[in-house]
């Protein structure tokens, strides 16, 4: 026979089964928190950004002429940028071909129509100085050979006021441009038909085109 104590050993300690659910639950608890850690970890690993074709360089290459080299990064994964290079500030070199063709012309006591280029083209800026007392009025047209006076708006482009005493310039940025040739009238009046004389020896008008 078995004594009561034998009992307990053999039944077990309500006690002691408590403490070994405990231990078991903290057990679980644990795992599922570093299970848990090792998720958000790969999660933002995945989340870093990232430039294609890029290397992570903790200082600059030495880069040769005409040499091809990675996206420079940081150490987070972001694309490295910098306004200066090995030789110094990045800055524009003029060159010695290309460019705009400029037209240039002084205004008569006329209405100073004219062909710039027979042909397709583009514009790219005007520039015109006035030293009377008079507004005058350049227009540009979509026009080639055969345009013979301002009197009508077909194919005008733009109008723009020469300040008096004064001037302006206009840039057209990304050019515009004429599928027939580009043509010019200077004149005095508003109207895009106008063709009042424009002030004699007081202009001088550069358009830009190709």
């Amino acid at each position: 026979m078995f004594d009561g104590a034998q009992d307990d050993w053999m039944l077990g300690d309500p006690l002691d089964d408590t403490a070994m659910r405990w231990a078991r639950r903290g057990l679980v608890a644990l795992a599922a928190g570093l299970v848990l850690g090792l998720a958000a970890s790969a999660f933002a690993q995945v989340q870093q950004p990232n430039v294609v074709g890029s290397q992570y360089l903790s200082s600059p290459l030495a880069v040769a002429n005409q040499q091809t080299v990675p996206f420079r990064v940081d150490n987070d994964g972001t694309l490295h940028v910098t306004s200066t290079v090995a030789s110094g500030t990045v800055q524009p070199i003029a060159g010695t071909t290309g460019g705009a063709t400029p037209y240039f012309v002084q205004p008569t006591a006329s209405d100073n129509h004219a062909v710039i280029k027979n042909g397709a083209g583009t514009a790219y800026g005007i520039m015109a100085t006035n030293n009377s007392v008079t507004i005058n009025y350049l227009r540009l047209y979509n026009a080639g050979t055969g345009f013979n006076g301002c009197n009508s708006a077909t194919g005008l482009l733009t109008q723009v006021a020469i300040l008096p005493s004064g001037g302006i310039t206009v840039a057209f940025p990304v050019g515009m441009a004429f599928a027939t040739g580009l043509s010019i009238c200077v004149t005095s009046g508003y109207a895009t038909n106008d063709t009042t004389n424009a002030t004699a020896s007081a202009m001088s008008v550069t358009v830009l085109y190709n």
